[in-house]
């Protein structure tokens, strides 16, 4: 997200203005439950490492959106999942508690948005509708979160930068890493035995696992509609960023064809799993991912 204007050699990055930041991190220290809410945007800005960074000196619990998916690893004790219309009851426990949430580059409208939030009234967020609570939570939300260039070097987070001035030592939640680490098991043993189901037509969930046992973490993954993106949302994790692209899911219905086509061109090095074998085959790349038609799933949306 780098920007260069006409005329100049020097490469400016957006930043968050000094009171916004000192701000934020003096809520993030203070408040009792936050909870920090990642975006595609993070994955635009190349703010991995940042996000990581900030959630692990404060051991704070990261939702994202669907398009954040990749953002921060799956696989992170602190990475809680998706939330909104297909997040699960322990992500929406969390943002629903929660006392002050920052948005980090997300789209608070919509049906991933995170339960029971409202925009904080100076900045101008409009709130999502599919989910409500009888409490809501504050909720601040930046476009881009991304540091400062200085004269000497790229700073690592203006946010994490303030918050180690208001809290040197950072902190520490054990049982909060407990709960994840409880939850993310449970969920995952409640879908043990339809992800090894034998039966004909193959469980959406018996592809997922089959798929995630061979192709390697860095495999490029394009997402069609319905539950071809909220089934991998959920049960398929991500760890490296920028490697799964989700549909918007209007009017998307076989959009993941073309992209992942299109992406197998520029890494060929690369795996890039296709809904149609007979376009990976033209193209060259082994086909990786074979997804079957409605016609014979018995998941509704399954495309």
């Amino acid at each position: 997200m780098a920007r260069t204007y006409k005329d100049s050699h020097e490469t400016l990055k957006p930043a968050l203005d000094p009171a916004a930041a000192k701000a934020i991190a003096k809520k993030l220290v203070e408040a009792k439950n936050p909870v920090l809410h990642a975006g595609g945007g993070i994955l635009l800005a190349q703010a991995s490492e940042e996000l990581a960074a900030l959630a692990e000196f404060l051991d704070l619990p990261v939702s994202r959106t669907l398009a954040g998916q990749g953002c921060l690893s799956d696989q992170h004790p602190l990475m809680v999942g998706q939330t909104g219309f297909w997040g699960l009851e322990f992500t929406h426990s969390l943002t629903t508690n929660a006392t002050w949430i920052l948005g980090l580059a997300p789209a608070s409208a919509r049906p991933t948005a995170p339960a029971g939030i409202r925009a904080s009234p100076s900045i101008p967020i409009r709130p999502p509708s599919c989910r409500s609570t009888s409490t809501p939570t504050r909720l601040a939300a930046t476009t881009l979160w991304r540091s400062a260039p200085s004269a000497t070097e790229d700073r690592p987070g203006q946010i994490l930068e303030e918050v180690k001035k208001i809290c040197p030592k950072g902190k520490s939640n054990p049982e909060l890493r407990a709960q994840i680490a409880k939850a993310k098991a449970a969920f995952k043993e409640s879908n043990a035995a339809i992800s090894s189901d034998g039966r004909f037509p193959m469980t959406p969930q018996r592809i997922l696992k089959d798929v995630k046992e061979v192709i390697p973490e860095d495999a490029i993954i394009f997402t069609d509609v319905g539950w071809n993106k909220n089934g991998v949302a959920q049960e398929f994790d991500i760890t490296v960023p920028g490697t799964i692209h989700h549909s918007s899911g209007l009017a998307t219905m076989a959009s993941a064809l073309p992209p992942s086509w299109a992406a197998s061109w520029p890494a060929p090095d690369k795996i890039v799993p296709d809904p149609s074998p007979a376009t990976a085959a033209s193209a060259s790349t082994p086909p990786a991912w074979l997804l079957p038609w409605r016609r014979v799933s018995p998941a509704p949306g399954w495309s």
